[in-house]
């Protein structure tokens, strides 16, 4: 997997960040099969409308790289990340670049289960010391409202606070340090979830995932299933379950 920071093609030197793109490509195809990933790419990419106010120096890069999508014959798997994709130009989206879009929703519990054991092991701790069902209820609707559900990296954030808290108390109490249940707690009762904060945004972003991408994550309603949503011909959306 190759990162491509797209930051660091602009340079302030009169056609270097046209050089700069075309370096980035090559090394990329050189060092084929891989995998090309730029995140956030609603960031590194000229507006829709072509008002980038740099002279056309993004707009031109941002060609190079779209021809190369389009025509590259070596084995590049591209995928990029983006929260806004609507600031996106429609050509970046067409097949034959970007096949597909995929929505992928706050995890679920099972998913939040497994995010929270992977969080726990970074941090050297062992996940079946502590009651699990508990932390993902604490990090869900149960606890934390309808629709509202910490994500990936909330729940990162929390493990880290809340060792920091088990310290803390430890230290006061003089006793030896041990994460607990209620130091995720003290931590999470002063936590604001983003998707409190963004709720009517992700429900728009949602909204606009129906019709437009691919459904990457399971309902929670229906966790118990690994869904396949298509759109056939003629409008109609069929959905397989197993």
């Amino acid at each position: 997997v190759i990162r491509l920071d797209v930051g660091k093609i602009y340079s302030r030197w009169v056609g270097s960040s046209e050089q700069n793109i075309r370096s980035a490509i090559a090394t990329v195809e050189s060092v084929a099969p891989c995998v090309l990933w730029i995140d956030e790419i609603e960031k590194s990419m000229p507006r829709s409308d072509g008002n980038s106010g740099d002279s056309g120096v993004s707009m031109r890069v941002f060609a190079s790289f779209l021809t190369w999508m389009q025509e590259k014959t070596a084995p590049v798997f591209v995928f990029a990340t983006a929260n806004q994709i609507n600031l996106l130009p429609p050509e970046a989206l067409r097949k034959g670049r970007f096949d597909e879009i995929f929505f992928v929703d706050l995890p679920i519990d099972s998913e939040r289960r497994e995010i929270i054991e992977i969080q726990l092991r970074k941090v050297g701790r062992d996940a079946a010391d502590l009651p699990m069902d508990d932390l993902v209820k604490m990090s869900g609707e149960q606890i934390l409202g309808d629709n509202v559900r910490l994500s990936g990296a909330e729940i990162e954030s929390w493990v880290n606070e809340s060792l920091i808290e088990s310290f803390y108390r430890a230290k006061s109490a003089g006793m030896e340090p041990k994460l607990l249940l209620d130091d995720f707690r003290a931590v999470i009762e002063r936590m604001t979830p983003l998707a409190r904060i963004r709720r009517e945004d992700i429900q728009k972003m949602r909204a606009w995932a129906t019709d437009h991408a691919v459904n990457a994550s399971r309902p929670a309603e229906q966790e118990e299933f690994t869904d396949f949503t298509t759109r056939m011909p003629g409008g109609r959306r069929v959905t397989l379950s197993r």
